[in-house]
C-alpha cells in the first residue's frame, strides 16, 4: 500500500516534515509538531474572545442571549438526556432521510419552548438542525 501525502515546511521552526495525506485535509498541515503549533498562538486573539452568552452550569441562562432557552447548562442536559431516554437515538432524519452514517442526528425542539412533551421533538440531522433553527430564527441569525 503506498502512503500518500507530501513534504511540508513548518510555519513556526522552519523544519520540513512530512504531512499524510489525511492531515493535509484536516487541518491543512502547517506545524512540525504541538509545541510549534501552540506556540503559533501565543499573541493571537481566541476565536471566543467577545462573544455574548455564557455556558456556566450556575448562571441564570444557558448559551447566546437570542435563543428561547433562560434555565442553566445543568437543565439544558437535563433536558436532552429526558428526551433521548424517552425516544433513544435518533438513527434517521425525519426532514431528508439521512441515516446515521459520519452524520449527527439530534433531537431538535419544534415549539422552541423547551417542553417536557414527547411530541415537541423531531430527529434532524445537524444539517437539517441547523437550517430548522435558522429559519424559526432561535438562533437570531
Amino acid at each position: 500500500m503506498k502512503k500518500t501525502g507530501r513534504i511540508k515546511k513548518c510555519l513556526m521552526c522552519g523544519k520540513e516534515f512530512y504531512a499524510p495525506h489525511w492531515l493535509e485535509i484536516q487541518n491543512g498541515a502547517k506545524y512540525c509538531s504541538y509545541k510549534c503549533y501552540w506556540e503559533s498562538k501565543i499573541g493571537k486573539k481566541p476565536w471566543n474572545k467577545g462573544l455574548k452568552g455564557t455556558q456556566d452550569a450556575n448562571s441564570g441562562s444557558f448559551g447566546h442571549s437570542e435563543t428561547k432557552w433562560k434555565g442553566t447548562l445543568k437543565e439544558y442536559k437535563k433536558l436532552h438526556h429526558w428526551v433521548g431516554s424517552y425516544l433513544g437515538k435518533p438513527e434517521v432524519c425525519s426532514n431528508c432521510g439521512q441515516v446515521k452514517i459520519g452524520k449527527d442526528i439530534h433531537w431538535a425542539n419544534k415549539s422552541g419552548k423547551y417542553k417536557k412533551d414527547i411530541n415537541d421533538w423531531i430527529r434532524l440531522c445537524a444539517k437539517c438542525h441547523y437550517k430548522f433553527d435558522k429559519a424559526d430564527k432561535r438562533r437570531g441569525i
